[in-house]
Order: structure tokens, then sequence, then C-alpha cells
């Protein structure tokens, strides 16, 4: 008898376990669809018909981030030489095929034009590691962290023989009040820098679309915001910061992005890691 009645106990616990976790799986997606009803409600209601245009297409990467708007005036404009060889030769084979993995000798003709350099920035940034594309003394990176915090600890990896930071951001400015307000914190950021070494290089990536997957994941509401006030903040990072934007967005196809529409593939980083090298290391006539 008291074994039976401890299987019944157990069946119960079992049983109200299970259906606890019922309830949850049900309010997770019941958020989810109110998230994106709401999200949907947003852009339809939107006056902005460039926004409502772009929700009934979200499922691809806007036009703005194709290999047509890739700038290269400063490009043809360089001296000739290896690093300019090379790096046209890069954009042709990323123009005509998928880039697989540069490895070899290959990798050494760009690796050592890392020299001195970080590719500093938030979750993105970390897939150097996690792919292993570049050395740990040539990335940094904070996960979910803006660019506030980013100066706050600029002393982790800012130091003496530092001679040039690129800073790769992507989606963590869902908070700022406008594409003005991103741009003074990100400057400030690049002022912090320049206050621990005067003699640095700083260098600001564009910024990387979030895909369809994002959206329809996106519980808060940050991924949809930023899907469209993304354009903006890029657009005034170039003004901003001019010669020292790097355009990288016209490596962005939907298919080297990961499961979650914002991290990107291996494939990306194949093309990124000697893209920045070669293009940093172009000389002007």
């Amino acid at each position: 008898m008291q074994v039976l009645r401890n299987r019944e106990l157990k069946n119960f616990i079992a049983l109200v376990a299970f259906i606890i976790f019922i309830i949850f799986l049900m309010q997770k997606y019941y958020v989810r669809y109110k998230n994106n009803l709401s999200n949907r409600k947003y852009i339809m209601n939107s006056t902005s018909t460039d926004e409502a245009q772009a929700f009934e297409r979200y499922d691809k990467l806007d036009s703005y981030y194709t290999i047509e708007n890739i700038d290269y005036e400063k490009i043809k404009n360089a001296k000739d030489n290896i690093n300019k060889e090379k790096l046209l030769e890069l954009l042709n084979r990323f123009a005509v095929s998928d880039l697989k993995e540069i490895a070899g000798a290959e990798r050494l003709n760009y690796i050592k034009l890392y020299d001195g350099m970080k590719i500093v920035g938030d979750s993105n940034v970390r897939l150097f590691k996690d792919y292993q594309v570049l050395e740990s003394e040539h990335y940094y990176y904070f996960v979910a962290q803006n660019v506030e915090y980013q100066a706050e600890h600029a002393n982790e990896f800012v130091d003496a023989d530092t001679k040039r930071i690129v800073f790769w951001n992507g989606y963590n400015m869902a908070k700022y009040a406008d594409s003005k307000d991103y741009v003074k914190n990100y400057q400030a950021l690049v002022d912090k820098v320049k206050e621990i070494n005067p003699t640095v290089d700083v260098y600001v990536c564009s910024l990387m679309p979030a895909t369809s997957a994002a959206i329809e994941n996106d519980l808060k509401g940050e991924v949809v915001h930023n899907f469209y006030r993304g354009k903006e903040y890029d657009k005034a990072l170039k003004e901003h910061f001019g010669d020292k934007y790097i355009n990288i967005k016209f490596m962005g196809k939907e298919k080297y992005y990961g499961n979650d529409g914002i991290h990107l593939m291996p494939q990306f980083y194949y093309m990124l890691t000697p893209y920045l090298a070669y293009y940093l290391a172009l000389e002007e006539e």
C-alpha cells in the first residue's frame, strides 16, 4: 500500500511539472505572438511608407546592404602595390562565388598586416575566437554591451603598443534617442581611445542588418526597432567619421547569417578578415 501511494505521489508530481511546463510554453509563445502582432501594427500604422514597404519584404536583406553599395573610390585611387592587387583579387573572388576559408600561405599574406591592430566590438567580434580566424591579440569583444560600456573599459584593449583599432558594433543601440545621440556616444568612445593613446588610428565599421529570423524571434521589440533605424544610424556614422568609416555591409548575404538572424557564419569572416587587412594597408597616391 505504501509503495502504491509513493508511486501515485510521484505520478502526481510529474503531472504537475508537465502542466507547469506546458503553461510556460504557452505563455512564451503568446508573448512572442503578441509582440509580432504589435510590431506588424506599428509598421503598418507608421507614417513612413518606406518602413511599411520594408516590412513586407523583410525576409530579404535591404538593398542598402548589397554589393552595389561598395565604395570603390579609395581602392581605385590607391597606389598600385601588392596590397591593392590582393584586395581587388579578393573582391573579384567574392563577387563571382562563395568565398571559402583562406588558409596556409595565402593567409600569411594578410595576417602580418594585423600587427598592432585590434578589432573591438560586441558579440559578432567574439566569433573571431569561435571560428579561429584571428589570434586573440587581434580582437577584443564585449558581449551585449554598448559603446558607452566599451568606452568605460577602453583600458582593457588600448595600450602603448596599439597602432590601430577597428570598431565593429551591431544592434546594441535600441536605447539611443536618434542617430545623433548614437554618433555622439560613438565619438566619445573614440575620444577615450585617443586619450589613452593619442597615436592610435581609429576606424568604425558600418552596421550590418538583422534578418527575418531575428525579427520573428524578437521578444523585446528591439530588433524591429533597429532594423528600421539601422540604416539611418549607419548613414550618420559614415557622414560623421568620413575616411575613418569602413563599409563592410556589401558582404551581407542572408545565407551568411546564423539561425538567430544577427550573428554571422564563418564564410563572412573569411571575407572580412583579409578585406580589413588589405583595405587598411592601402596607400594614397
